[in-house]
């Protein structure tokens, strides 16, 4: 991919990942999709 993200941008989504992670994984395996919490 092209192009740019902003660095603030870019620390949230890591930080997202970070904090699901499980979940995250969870989600890849089973195909099965659920909402996960906003960060604080």
């Amino acid at each position: 991919m092209d192009g740019s993200f902003p660095p603030k941008a870019s620390a949230m989504v890591k930080e997202f990942i970070f904090k699901n992670q499980k979940e995250l994984e969870e989600m890849w395996e089973t195909e099965v999709y659920k909402k996960l919490p906003p960060l604080d």
